[in-house]
């Protein structure tokens, strides 16, 4: 059956659009954040233009398939579910960066939830069941749902380059974002683990992973600080293309830095690597910053017995990163409208059996709140919560 599948991308420098039928990319569309930000409603209209018959709507940090008909409280569940935090932090952080692009996700998905479409909210890693609950805990950040969006995409382009099902697909997908990285494990493909952009190591905007003196030593924490921290702070600069060229030419203390980004990289890859063992023989570099010339180099000097590919897009993309065509590919799944190898690669990827919250595994004293105010805003936010069992 023809089905019109839209997948919407909130990334930190761009919101990509693209829509999916079959297995090819129809139509396509990239806004600046920025942009998105000030006029929210530019990001309603893309939408409106797309013609989809089904919609993926920006999932943030991620839940169980959920249709927009049953949110109860659009702003709770865009807030406090979809990006883990309050209306008042984000009232009380006014000129952060991210700010105005957490209102205008609030207000879009309101909108989605109000009007009379198909849409449908996406999983995360953290809530997939293929992922074993002892490498859960004390995370949240696995990788978002835009990540796992676009590891799907990744198996499904090397299942076509190899001839192989995606059964027999394993690999490491890295997505090389503006503010992110995360490192993705793909066993018989199947996502069996992550490392999420917060909880990665030192990136582009975010510091990552920290050492918990710094967190104890810091008099306060806003819930923007996620953003800062990283290589930006050294460089100066959001680019990390120039970076990489003020690297090579030794020009500190960005080069340094950038040094540290890259290596960051390289130990994120062998961390993701040890659930998959031996049957790890490929990395795929998804995302805006995938053709470094630094980074492939590295890689393969580090791992020379693992092949190191770009990913591929859907067939009709110009203009769309991966992660918008891997939501569209989830909404069609969900519609019961999946077709093809894309369709094969979302069954086997067991998506639908995903649960909870993605706060359900912090056990740490001191984050037991968040984890009970997740959890209860899910419940009460949503007419038909699935918790894990």
């Amino acid at each position: 059956m023809d089905m019109r599948a839209l997948g919407i991308d909130p990334g930190t420098g761009t919101f990509d659009l693209a829509v999916v039928d079959g297995e090819r990319v129809v139509y396509e569309d990239s806004l600046p954040a920025a942009v998105v930000a000030e006029d929210p409603e530019r990001l309603v209209r893309a939408i409106e233009a797309s013609r989809a018959d089904v919609i993926a709507a920006p999932s943030g940090y991620g839940v169980p398939f959920t249709w927009a008909s049953d949110v109860r409280d659009p702003l709770r569940f865009t807030y406090e579910v979809l990006l883990l935090s309050t209306r008042e932090q984000v009232a009380k952080a006014s000129g952060e960066l991210g700010v105005k692009v957490y209102e205008a996700l609030a207000l879009v998905v309101s909108q989605l939830v109000k009007a009379d479409v198909r849409a449908v909210f996406v999983p995360s890693v953290i809530l997939l069941r293929t992922v074993p609950a002892y490498r859960k805990y004390n995370k949240v950040d696995m990788g978002t749902a835009d990540k796992l969006a676009s590891a799907l995409i990744a198996v499904h382009g090397l299942a076509r380059r190899k001839g192989v099902r995606p059964s027999e697909v394993s690999a490491v997908v890295l997505e090389l974002g503006f503010g992110y990285n995360s490192a993705i494990s793909v066993l018989r493909g199947r996502v069996v683990d992550g490392i999420g952009g917060t909880y990665a190591s030192f990136g582009p905007l975010t510091a990552g992973s920290l050492d918990l003196e710094v967190v104890v030593g810091a008099p306060f924490w806003s819930r923007f600080d996620v953003y800062k921290g990283g290589l930006a702070e050294v460089c100066g600069t959001y680019d990390l293309r120039e970076a990489e060229r003020r690297y090579e030419a030794g020009e500190e203390p960005c080069a340094s830095a950038y040094r540290a980004w890259l290596e960051g990289v390289l130990k994120d890859v062998a961390r993701a690597s040890v659930p998959i063992g031996r049957e790890v023989d490929t990395v795929v570099l998804n995302g805006r910053y995938s053709g470094l010339r630094s980074l492939r180099e590295a890689l393969r000097e580090a791992m020379p017995d693992i092949e190191v590919v770009e990913g591929s897009r859907l067939p009709g993309s110009s203009v769309t990163k991966e992660a918008s065509q891997g939501y569209a590919a989830m909404a069609a799944h969900a519609a019961g409208g999946g077709e093809g190898l894309l369709e094969e690669v979302m069954r086997v990827a067991d998506i639908d059996s995903a649960c909870g919250t993605v706060a359900d595994y912090v056990v740490h004293p001191a984050a037991v709140p968040l984890r009970e105010r997740v959890r209860r805003a899910y419940v009460e936010s949503v007419a038909r919560p699935k918790l894990c069992p």
